[in-house]
């Protein structure tokens, strides 16, 4: 029979726990501190990183065909450049004649949103003067305005070298892309011999999760981002608004971030709609932004982000939040990749270690595989809605398109 420890043994004890933890919010702090100070070379790592995931699988197809990983390198490179450089001869003419259209209707548009708003001050008795476009050229005229917007632009001018700064940092992201590309074999072997042998595998296999879903998440979030920008594009221009391809590339952009891109574009969508005094075109507007949402939420982001990790909204609404006071935008863009990643290291520790699953068990609780249903369910399906329309002589669901309940039935989660 053990005997009870000594209070000196427990307030040993206790004393070893509390400068245990001290030290280690200690040395979280410093950590935290360091990466604050050293903050001038997130932007570029973040760019090179995701530029890294775009690249990798071209670059390690090549090496399998014998390609060297430096020349597959250069040649991904070259791809990737000749693709943005033929986008933008296509989409730079269009969006310059479109912003000198924008800057030609300025004064109709200043013009007739004062004689809304004044329609509607005296509609309902309420006294306002609007000024007209002639009011605030003359109010620029003055020369204590212009002193008030000589010290706004010296403002301007700060967050003009500022963003010029960002520019030339962001120039070193391929440079830092392209080496880790080259050495990323390398690096990765160097990695593995690093990690004790007793762990080695495990770890070894959560680094591919990690990989897996921040590529696929990378590589299809621009995915969908560029097929969301078309969308809107066309959708715009089928309706005839006027800056279709300025808001289907903002929309396109803007679709990076979650819960953003077609709610965004299609609020600009409405009010440019509205500011020209075309309540029909903003209503069709609204319209073609549902629709194009639609198609991006149940048919475009679940078949290309088919490996995604379960995250619930409310998550990733924090995420964003925390992502975007920490870091600004860049908090914002990487805050649901970072999200997904500390979810899959947590869930397969606490899986493995306290519920004692298998490492399979953890990775399916963690990533869900979307599979899009075959030709030959979805023919199944057909043939079935076709029988029970010939046994009941209903002819609703012909015209509807719509299964009964035992197809739902058997369909399961495909649906």
């Amino acid at each position: 029979m053990t005997s009870s420890p000594s209070p000196y043994e427990r307030i040993r004890k206790v004393g070893v726990t509390v400068w245990t933890g001290l030290g280690g919010f200690a040395l979280l702090a410093l950590f935290i501190w360091l990466l604050v100070q050293m903050r001038v070379i997130w932007s570029p790592l973040v760019f090179a990183i995701a530029i890294v995931y775009i690249l990798n699988p071209l670059v390690n197809r090549l090496e399998n065909r014998r390609v060297h990983r430096v020349l597959g390198s250069c040649i991904s490179y070259i791809l990737l450049v000749s693709i943005l450089t033929a986008i933008g001869f296509v989409v730079v003419p269009i969006v310059r004649s479109q912003a000198v259209a924008l800057a030609e209707e300025v004064p109709v548009i200043v013009d007739q949103v004062t004689e809304t708003a004044q329609d509607l001050a005296d509609r309902f008795d309420i006294n306002i003067e609007m000024p007209g476009f002639d009011t605030v050229s003359d109010w620029f005229s003055q020369a204590e305005n212009q002193q008030r917007l000589t010290d706004v632009a010296s403002g301007v001018f700060d967050v003009a070298a500022t963003v010029v700064e960002a520019v030339l940092l962001f120039l070193l992201a391929p440079v830092l892309a392209f080496y880790i590309l080259v050495d990323a074999p390398s690096t990765r072997l160097s990695a593995r011999n690093l990690v004790p042998e007793d762990v080695r595998d495990e770890v070894v296999h959560v680094a591919g999760l990690v990989g897996r879903a921040l590529g696929g998440f990378v590589r299809g979030q621009l995915l969908v981002a560029l097929i969301v920008g078309i969308l809107t594009s066309f959708a715009l221009w089928i309706i005839g608004l006027p800056l279709w391809l300025i808001i289907g590339s903002i929309t396109g952009l803007l679709n990076l971030v979650p819960f953003v891109g077609p709610t965004s574009g299609g609020v600009l969508a409405v009010a440019v709609s509205l500011a020209l005094g075309d309540w029909r075109m903003a209503l069709w507007a609204a319209v073609a932004m549902v629709i194009v949402q639609q198609i991006d939420n149940h048919l475009i982001s679940p078949i290309i982000l088919r490996a995604t990790v379960k995250l619930h909204p409310v998550m990733i609404i924090l995420a964003l939040l925390v992502g975007g006071s920490l870091a600004g935008l860049l908090g914002v863009l990487i805050a649901v990749p970072m999200a997904a990643l500390v979810k899959i290291i947590v869930a397969h520790l606490w899986r493995t270690k306290v519920l004692g699953q298998s490492w399979d068990e953890a990775t399916e609780a963690a990533i869900h595989e979307y599979e899009p249903p075959s030709a030959e369910k979805l023919l199944g399906r057909l043939q079935r809605i076709r029988e029970l329309q010939v046994s009941t002589g209903d002819v609703s669901h012909q015209s509807h398109g719509v299964p009964d309940d035992r197809d739902n039935a058997d369909s399961g989660p495909d649906n």
